[in-house]
């Protein structure tokens, strides 16, 4: 990216609202800036050690979101990991809406495990 972005909130779905050749995925996280840029995450489900602190610290939270559409505060989380996937792996970009009125148009990018064409 060429351009500074500002995060401002992100938010998890599951299962994921994007898909990849036609298949949804099972969980993604999607990174929210103040210029309406969307990046989302798209993960895979599988038995491993890897570990990601970022995930960690924000589902130690959990307990704290009691209804739908609340939120919680987290205080400051690394997103080192994640950065570091970007810089390393291709992503997919493609111009779309938000799901929820006003429906703005937005620019996502997508991050999926190798798959992105």
């Amino acid at each position: 990216m060429n351009h500074p972005y500002q995060l401002t909130q992100f938010h998890f779905h599951t299962p994921s609202e994007h898909r990849v050749d036609q298949e949804y995925f099972p969980f993604n996280s999607s990174s929210m800036t103040s210029n309406l840029a969307v990046v989302a995450f798209l993960f895979q489900l599988a038995e491993s050690d890897i570990t990601f602190p970022l995930f960690d610290s924000v589902f130690a939270h959990l307990d704290e979101v009691t209804a739908p559409e609340t939120s919680t505060e987290t205080g400051s989380l690394d997103f080192t990991q994640l950065t570091g996937h970007l810089d390393s792996h291709r992503a997919c970009q493609y111009t779309g809406s938000f799901a929820t009125s006003p429906c703005t148009e937005v620019s996502f990018g997508l991050s999926a495990p190798s798959r992105c064409r």
